[in-house]
Protein backbone atom coordinates (compact mmCIF):
# COMPACT_ATOMS: atom_id res chain seq x y z
CA UNK A 1 0.00 0.00 0.00
CA UNK A 2 1.24 3.48 -0.74
CA UNK A 3 1.19 5.93 2.04
CA UNK A 4 -1.31 9.06 1.51
CA UNK A 5 1.23 11.47 2.97
CA UNK A 6 4.77 12.00 1.99
CA UNK A 7 7.30 13.77 4.30
CA UNK A 8 9.91 16.55 3.61
CA UNK A 9 12.33 18.37 5.85
CA UNK A 10 13.62 21.75 5.86
CA UNK A 11 17.17 22.27 7.40
CA UNK A 12 18.95 25.44 8.68
CA UNK A 13 20.89 26.32 5.19
CA UNK A 14 17.40 25.69 3.57
CA UNK A 15 18.14 22.96 2.08
CA UNK A 16 15.34 19.98 1.44
CA UNK A 17 15.64 16.15 2.31
CA UNK A 18 12.41 14.84 0.38
CA UNK A 19 11.06 11.36 0.91
CA UNK A 20 11.45 10.56 -2.75
CA UNK A 21 14.04 12.49 -5.15
CA UNK A 22 13.32 11.76 -8.83
CA UNK A 23 11.43 8.76 -8.25
CA UNK A 24 13.50 7.41 -5.40
CA UNK A 25 12.56 6.83 -1.89
CA UNK A 26 14.83 8.20 0.92
CA UNK A 27 15.07 6.57 4.42
CA UNK A 28 13.94 8.28 7.47
CA UNK A 29 17.19 7.98 8.76
CA UNK A 30 19.03 10.49 6.67
CA UNK A 31 16.80 13.20 8.07
CA UNK A 32 17.79 11.35 11.64
CA UNK A 33 21.48 11.77 11.15
CA UNK A 34 20.70 15.32 10.37
CA UNK A 35 17.89 16.08 13.32
CA UNK A 36 20.06 19.01 14.83
CA UNK A 37 19.47 20.72 11.76
CA UNK A 38 15.95 20.24 11.01
CA UNK A 39 14.17 23.36 11.65
CA UNK A 40 11.09 21.96 10.23
CA UNK A 41 8.76 18.86 9.20
CA UNK A 42 5.82 18.36 6.98
CA UNK A 43 3.48 15.79 5.56
CA UNK A 44 2.17 16.71 2.77
CA UNK A 45 -0.25 15.56 -0.22
CA UNK A 46 -1.89 17.62 -2.75
CA UNK A 47 -4.56 18.09 -0.74
CA UNK A 48 -3.45 18.89 2.52
CA UNK A 49 -0.07 19.60 4.63
CA UNK A 50 0.73 19.28 8.62
CA UNK A 51 3.63 21.21 9.65
CA UNK A 52 6.02 20.93 12.88
CA UNK A 53 8.46 23.81 13.10
CA UNK A 54 11.15 22.74 15.81
CA UNK A 55 12.62 26.02 16.81
CA UNK A 56 9.69 27.23 18.05
CA UNK A 57 7.29 24.41 18.80
CA UNK A 58 4.28 25.92 16.68
CA UNK A 59 2.13 23.64 13.92
CA UNK A 60 0.62 24.77 10.95
CA UNK A 61 -2.12 22.86 9.51
CA UNK A 62 -3.17 23.70 5.78
CA UNK A 63 -3.32 27.48 6.48
CA UNK A 64 -4.06 27.63 9.71
CA UNK A 65 -0.77 28.39 12.07
CA UNK A 66 -0.82 26.88 15.88
CA UNK A 67 1.96 28.88 18.10
CA UNK A 68 2.92 27.26 20.67
CA UNK A 69 4.24 29.27 23.63
CA UNK A 70 8.20 28.88 24.00
CA UNK A 71 9.22 29.45 27.92
CA UNK A 72 12.73 30.51 26.48
CA UNK A 73 15.74 28.37 24.74
CA UNK A 74 13.89 25.14 24.48
CA UNK A 75 15.20 22.86 22.06
CA UNK A 76 12.36 20.69 20.19
CA UNK A 77 13.00 17.22 19.19
CA UNK A 78 10.96 15.95 16.19
CA UNK A 79 8.66 13.03 16.75
CA UNK A 80 7.58 11.25 13.34
CA UNK A 81 5.87 7.68 13.33
CA UNK A 82 2.95 5.80 11.61
CA UNK A 83 0.68 3.41 12.97
CA UNK A 84 -0.97 0.47 10.61
CA UNK A 85 -3.70 -1.32 11.71
CA UNK A 86 -5.22 -4.04 9.63
CA UNK A 87 -9.06 -4.75 10.38
CA UNK A 88 -10.47 -8.10 9.13
CA UNK A 89 -13.99 -8.14 8.72
CA UNK A 90 -16.76 -10.63 6.28
CA UNK A 91 -15.42 -8.33 3.26
CA UNK A 92 -11.68 -9.01 3.91
CA UNK A 93 -8.91 -7.00 5.42
CA UNK A 94 -8.95 -3.33 5.26
CA UNK A 95 -5.95 -1.18 6.15
CA UNK A 96 -5.81 1.84 8.06
CA UNK A 97 -2.48 4.37 8.91
CA UNK A 98 -2.28 6.98 11.16
CA UNK A 99 0.18 9.62 11.28
CA UNK A 100 2.06 11.21 14.47
CA UNK A 101 3.88 14.13 13.90
CA UNK A 102 5.30 16.79 16.32
CA UNK A 103 8.23 17.16 19.01
CA UNK A 104 9.30 16.58 22.69
CA UNK A 105 11.03 19.07 25.19
CA UNK A 106 12.25 19.07 28.34
CA UNK A 107 11.62 21.64 30.31
CA UNK A 108 12.02 22.06 34.48
CA UNK A 109 13.90 18.55 34.38
CA UNK A 110 10.54 17.19 32.57
CA UNK A 111 9.94 15.68 29.09
CA UNK A 112 7.04 16.77 27.59
CA UNK A 113 5.48 15.51 23.95
CA UNK A 114 2.89 17.08 22.05
CA UNK A 115 2.16 15.24 18.27
CA UNK A 116 -0.83 15.75 16.13
CA UNK A 117 -2.71 12.66 15.05
CA UNK A 118 -3.59 12.42 11.62
CA UNK A 119 -5.89 10.08 10.83
CA UNK A 120 -7.10 8.18 7.15
CA UNK A 121 -10.42 9.59 7.34
CA UNK A 122 -9.22 13.38 7.62
CA UNK A 123 -9.55 14.27 11.06
CA UNK A 124 -6.77 15.47 13.12
CA UNK A 125 -6.15 15.83 16.90
CA UNK A 126 -3.49 16.64 19.29
CA UNK A 127 -2.08 14.06 22.03
CA UNK A 128 -0.51 15.30 24.93
CA UNK A 129 1.99 13.29 26.69
CA UNK A 130 3.44 15.19 29.73
CA UNK A 131 4.32 14.46 33.21
CA UNK A 132 0.40 15.61 34.23
CA UNK A 133 -2.22 16.69 32.12
CA UNK A 134 -2.43 20.41 33.52
CA UNK A 135 1.55 20.81 32.70
CA UNK A 136 1.71 21.40 29.35
CA UNK A 137 -1.46 23.89 28.89
CA UNK A 138 0.47 25.97 31.89
CA UNK A 139 3.94 25.94 30.94
CA UNK A 140 4.52 25.00 27.49
CA UNK A 141 1.51 25.63 24.86
CA UNK A 142 -0.63 29.34 25.01
CA UNK A 143 -1.82 28.52 21.85
CA UNK A 144 -3.97 31.36 20.27
CA UNK A 145 -6.77 30.13 17.21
Amino acid sequence: MSDRLCWRAVLKNNSLINQFDNGIEKSFREVLDKEDLVVSFELFNDDESYVVYLQDGGFKIGDILIPVFNPGGQEYRLIYFKSRVLHFGPSGAEEETEYFLGWQVTYDERNYKLMLNIKNDGRVGFMNISPRDEDIRKHIMKATY
